[in-house]
């Protein structure tokens, strides 16, 4: 974390090393969720309708 004297104040973020080894896992999740997009609207909107 980096702070800046600025006003309004500034905070800079950035990942540790173990968070960038999260990012192969992530990519993958999203890869998955785009490729199942259609199934997971649709089972939304079979649970809505149940409910």
């Amino acid at each position: 974390m980096v702070a800046f004297a600025t006003v309004p104040p500034q905070v800079d973020y950035e990942l540790t090393a173990l968070g960038h080894s999260l990012k192969p896992q992530l990519e993958l999740l999203a890869e998955w969720a785009r490729v199942n997009q259609a199934t997971i609207e649709q089972a939304r909107i079979t649970f809505d309708q149940r409910s």
